[in-house]
């Protein structure tokens, strides 16, 4: 069984995307036989320490929770000592940043670079060559929708890159819990259930989802009920806005949501709203919307925006209804057709299940790095990689 090096810039306990996505990459590749070595920085104890799942168990090197600088000295340091002293198969940066860690000791190890999207629009002046020669040195960089693909290929600057580049959708973070879910009629409800999750900052639009709402309701149209998880730096500006407008029987913030408590929100929801732009802080951008493909894997109406990746997979009128979300005449307009067509609701919600359970999973975005990976002089390829399709 080979050893892999992956390198991250978060990792769970703290929740998000980019530390489930380097979580759930981990656990795939142990379900591929592959061993991950974790260097990230996360919550807890600095050093080394094992974490278990059922699939087995990995090493894991804990920066603690210090400064940046501080948490790249310290990886580059473990870096330096594990690729001088030990083999690996491949390095799998989850972010650029982490990546320059191992640049330096990688020559002969192939380097996996995924990026998600922000990342490569939001960056200091003096790290614009490094990222620069990251993206151009990766073997492979795994984007995770061809949106994504576009910036990160516009954040080259004209330099060519060395390696294979490729799409590969990400996982469902529930596949279990949301097959076993059966999502019945609504057999005479007709309050329609809302839900929002996410952290509340400008490009997840729930303002916009508050104002709709608000409009509609004075309309007369009042049968919703709208909860939203999720903190963030909107939460007292969304709360005003719920007051302003009179919604406070009908909207709930639920703060914060632990990740057990998740799956229980999607199987209460109707219709998942994410009508996400590209507004807010710095040059936002919504690379792939983990919270739109979980819910439509547990049988929601999604109401998705146009910004970004979610559209590939979400795909309008087939699978929920994608608007851009700076159009209020639009969403307002979406949200209406939601609330009064249970049969479109329940269209929408079977067509996105079906899709999301057949088509996004962990394992696939894990073959798809390892069917992109140059084999090395005198080495196999890695083990589980014989199935790629």
């Amino acid at each position: 069984m080979s050893n892999i090096l992956i390198i991250a810039m978060g990792y769970p306990p703290v929740a998000g995307g980019v530390e489930t996505y380097s979580e759930e990459v981990a656990r795939a590749y142990l379900r591929k036989g592959l061993i991950p070595i974790v260097i990230t920085k996360t919550f807890g104890e600095r050093g080394w320490r094992e974490v278990t799942y059922s699939e087995g168990r990995i090493r894991l090197y804990n920066t603690g929770r210090v400064s940046q600088p501080v948490a790249f000295a310290r990886m580059l340091w473990q870096c330096a000592n594990l690729l001088c002293r030990r083999s690996f198969e491949f390095i799998h940066a989850t972010t650029w940043r982490p990546a320059l860690a191992a640049l330096m000791f990688s020559r002969r190890t192939s380097l996996i670079l995924t990026v998600h999207g922000r990342e490569v629009l939001n960056y200091p002046f003096f790290l614009k060559r490094p990222m620069i020669e990251v993206l151009r040195r990766a073997n492979v960089v795994v984007t995770v929708s061809s949106a994504t693909m576009g910036i990160a290929r516009a954040a080259l600057h004209g330099a060519n890159p060395n390696g294979k580049w490729v799409v590969a959708f990400n996982g469902i973070t529930h596949p279990t819990e949301a097959r076993a879910h059966e999502r019945r009629l609504d057999n005479g409800r007709t309050t329609v259930r809302l839900l929002s999750l996410s952290r509340l900052v400008p490009r997840k639009n729930v303002q916009g989802c508050i104002t709709a709402l608000a409009e509609l309701r004075a309309e007369g149209l009042s049968n919703f009920e709208y909860w939203i998880g999720g903190r963030g730096p909107m939460l007292e500006d969304l709360r005003q806005a719920v007051a302003d407008a009179g919604l406070e029987e009908q909207v709930r913030f639920l703060g914060y949501v632990e990740d057990a408590d998740v799956p229980e929100l999607y199987k209460w929801c109707d219709v998942f709203l994410h009508p996400q732009t590209h507004v807010g802080q710095g040059n936002d951008f919504e690379g792939f919307g983990l919270v739109i493909a979980d819910a439509m894997s547990f049988g929601c109406a999604v109401l998705a925006g146009e910004a970004g990746g979610p559209k590939e997979f979400v795909k309008d009128g087939v699978r929920g209804l994608v608007v851009d979300g700076l159009d209020s005449v639009a969403l307002k307009a979406a949200l209406r057709e939601l609330l009064t067509d249970p049969q479109l609701r329940q269209r929408l919600g079977a067509s996105a299940r079906d899709f999301a359970l057949r088509n996004l999973s962990w394992d696939e975005h894990v073959d798809r790095i390892l069917d992109g990976i140059p084999i090395q002089a005198g080495t196999a390829k890695p083990r589980g990689s014989e199935d790629v399709r």
